[in-house]
């Protein structure tokens, strides 16, 4: 059908209540039927919608649009169209080829810049022309506010249900110590919640709090909102927070990065969760979190943090890095994988943790170390099962390091179920008589109860012990567990220690004397030593694959391991690993470093099991990442149990920063993804073109531009005899920006790609073949 654009006339504006613009005919109401009209402001053109529309409605954005011009009233308010779930959708975004578009405040204040006041079934979508795009062609909604406590970037607030905010580049201003803005907010109103919105595919960069649900009371809790496949990163305090007055929140995944960021708060969390809502039932599942800095104003430093009500589950999480230098005005500074526990005014809540995979946790301060640290209220239950926890870093100053620790809390009786966990112990202190326990009960409540079966923890440092009985308080039953440890000081060789006068300092060599001191508990344990792939993936090696004595007993309910690979009804094997699964590639390395003119990338395999090889990616952003080739697995058939190293060259890098990451495949055509390693450029000083591909081309290829400022730009194709047969318009951001072509209408042959910028042919051209 073909597009009939109206443009309003000053009567018609003024009818609709409006004045004269200095942009008009930059945003275009787009009926699902009728005629279209344009406007001069995206605020207009939602005020045209009719009440409650029986039809849908795209607001889209046009490259004469500029989100600092007077023309736009901030915040843009979304208000109420009176649409229910299920009914007509209103899409707002910018329109195809308008590639990069900025919404900004003219002056940086206070408030929302974009408001969803009340507004449902609204989708809010960067990509041009509603299709995929590279991230560097999303939709930017900017709030360069520096440190107020009252900006937000997206607020949803007054029962704004339903809507979906997605593929943006959402940029807030870095926070102060006291206040920062918040990113995408779904706020707390005083007399109607939010539900069931959506916040998915999106770049969050800056603010206090990169996403943040947090309603005003139990009664008015936000319910059901949903955090997707989002990168979270150089946020001031917490990445994604579930905060009180909300419940039902699924949080899954994202990717939550601070890259040495130099944040100013002491508190700083990956994830937390804190809803009081006994109803609540929330989920936190796949997500990355990897969180470095140089700041020494932290003193707490946790990757999930979750003292919420009700019920809450956190499955597949990753945590590759948790790191940071102390904080040396503080009394005591905290490192914690993950945090479990009770938030002010909260009630009783059941923990289920399942198949996560804890490791990095590090500082070259003096911190306390714990994999996981859990202080829940009383009535509480925690079902913590087929978990890595690999604490192995030198971490020579630590005060302690703690595997799983159970805390007490005067008059908290709780419940305790640790099936199945795979935990390692590593590094060397500094100071003489710090401990470190790879299991250590501390609860000592008369009323708690500890159920401890089919565990392995491992401890191959200095000073520590692989189970440590704080005391034997509550109901027990621990038995059919491995402990041992291999590090450990002459002073000090337990495997197995408690704090009583009658068990104390039990040796690898005193098993016997153990299961006495500790009956009736404990009779089948064993002290075997135990092979891991390496000192962060613990999946069991040779021998520890064939080993009996790590045989354990079925639990009920507990029928897959970390890999969701099946447990034997009879005989399943302690720990978080099945062996005779299949198990993925394990990677040991993947780093990268510029070479001059060309960036190496570099990585190693502790071991293979039916691997294909690597497809090795590549972005501008670190999201949106592109094959830049395929290097196939160096062992034979796919199987290794040996390291292998491979390396790739990269030599037409971007000029800006290169992100890369692994794809490693399976035979089977199962993959999984490597961490991301970043390459900074040399920068951008002119306009070229640094990268085409796939080159040959079939129907679509892509252009990369870099460029050292923004601004708009032709790129034109010419044929062998330098005839122009393809041409776009294209806005461009500072740095490199990647442009997709459609070459369907070229006959084969060779073509020449050149930029045409202010009128002036640039010397940068790149040939391709289709």
């Amino acid at each position: 059908m073909r597009k009939i654009y109206v443009a309003l006339s000053m009567a018609a504006c003024t009818g609709f209540g409006y004045q004269a613009y200095a942009q008009p005919a930059s945003v275009v109401l787009i009926p699902n039927s009728g005629t279209q009209l344009l406007f001069p402001s995206i605020t207009s053109a939602y005020a045209a919608i009719p009440a409650s529309p029986s039809q849908n409605y795209t607001i889209e954005i046009l490259p004469t649009y500029n989100g600092t011009d007077a023309s736009e009233v901030y915040p843009i308010q979304l208000t109420d169209k009176g649409l229910t779930a299920g009914g007509p959708t209103i899409t707002i975004r910018p329109a195809a080829g308008n590639n990069g578009e900025t919404i900004q405040r003219v002056t940086p204040a206070a408030g929302a810049v974009i408001q969803f006041n009340g507004a449902d079934n609204v989708i809010l979508d960067g990509r041009p022309g509603g299709v995929p795009s590279s991230t560097a062609n999303y939709l930017t909604v900017n709030d360069p506010t520096i440190g107020n406590n009252a900006s937000r970037n997206i607020e949803l607030l007054n029962s704004a249900n339903n809507n979906t905010i997605q593929f943006i580049n959402s940029i807030a201003a870095e926070a102060t110590a006291t206040a920062g803005s918040r990113n995408i907010f779904v706020a707390g109103t005083t007399s109607t919640p939010n539900n069931n919105n959506t916040i998915q595919n999106n770049v969050v960069t800056g603010g206090l709090r990169g996403v943040q649900d947090f309603g005003t009371s139990d009664a008015l809790a936000n319910s059901g909102t949903r955090v997707l496949n989002n990168l979270v990163r150089n946020f001031g305090a917490i990445g994604i927070f579930a905060g009180s007055g909300q419940q039902n929140m699924v949080i899954q995944g994202n990717t939550i990065s601070l890259d040495n960021f130099n944040v100013v708060t002491t508190a700083v969390s990956g994830i937390s969760q804190q809803s009081t809502n006994a109803t609540n039932n929330s989920t936190i599942s796949d997500n990355t979190i990897s969180m470095t800095t140089s700041s020494t104003s932290v003193n707490s430093f946790s990757g999930i943090s979750n003292s919420a009500s009700g019920t809450n589950n956190l499955f597949r999480n990753t945590i590759t890095a948790l790191s940071i230098p102390t904080n040396p005005a503080a009394t005591s500074n905290f490192i914690v994988g993950i945090s479990l526990g009770t938030a002010t005014g909260g009630s009783v809540a059941t923990f289920n943790v399942s198949k996560n995979k804890l490791s990095g946790l590090s500082s070259t301060g003096a911190a306390n170390i714990r994999g996981m640290s859990i202080f829940p209220l009383g009535g509480s239950t925690l079902n913590i099962d087929n978990n890595f926890v690999a604490v192995t870093s030198d971490n020579a100053s630590a005060t302690a390091v703690f595997g799983i620790l159970l805390g007490n809390t005067t008059g908290a009786n709780y419940t305790t179920n640790l099936y199945f966990n795979s935990i390692r112990l590593g590094g060397s202190s500094s100071t003489t008589g710090v401990s470190a326990y790879g299991i250590f009960k501390a609860d000592a409540n008369t009323s708690s109860v500890f159920n401890m079966m089919n565990n392995i923890s491992v401890v191959d440092r200095d000073n520590a012990t692989g189970m440590y009985w704080s005391n034997t308080t509550g109901t027990i039953s621990a038995d059919h567990n491995n402990f041992h440890g291999s590090g450990f000081a002459a002073s000090f060789a337990a495997a197995i220690q408690t704090s009583s006068t009658t068990l104390n300092g039990y040796s690898n060599a005193n098993l016997a004397a153990y299961k006495t001191a500790i009956a009736p508990q404990e009779q089948n344990t064993t002290f075997s030593p135990v092979t891991f792939v390496s000192n962060t993936d613990l999946h069991l090696a040779p021998p520890s694959t064939t080993d009996p004595t790590l045989k354990g007993v079925p639990v009920t309910g507990i029928t897959t391991d970390i890999d969701d690979n099946p447990r034997p009804a009879t005989a399943p094997t302690k720990g978080a690993d099945e062996p005779g699964g299949p198990v993925p590639v394990q990677l040991f390395t993947f780093t990268g470093a510029a070479k001059g003119t060309y960036n190496q990338l570099q990585w190693a395999t502790a071991s293979e099991s039916n691997n294909a090889g690597f497809q090795l990616q590549r972005s501008t952003d670190g999201v949106d990442f592109r094959p830049l080739g395929f290097v196939p697995s160096k062992s034979d058939n796919g199987n290794s149990a040996v390291t292998l190293n491979y390396s790739f060259d990269d030599m037409k890098p971007f000029s800006a920063s290169s992100y890369y990451r692994l794809k490693q495949v399976d035979k089977d055509g199962r993959f999984t993804y490597s961490n991301i390693v970043t390459i900074k450029g040399k920068g951008v000083t002119t306009v070229s073109i640094s990268n085409l591909y796939p080159n040959p081309v079939k129907d679509n290829f892509n252009v990369v531009i870099g460029t050292a400022k923004s601004g708009n730009l032709s790129v034109v194709v010419t044929d062998a005899a330098g005839k122009n047969v393809l041409q776009r318009n294209v806005s461009v951001k500072e740095g490199d920006n990647i442009i997709p072509f459609n070459s369907a209408s070229l006959q084969p042959g060779v073509y020449m790609i050149r930029v045409v910028h202010q009128g002036t042919l640039e010397t940068s051209q790149v040939q391709f073949v289709k």
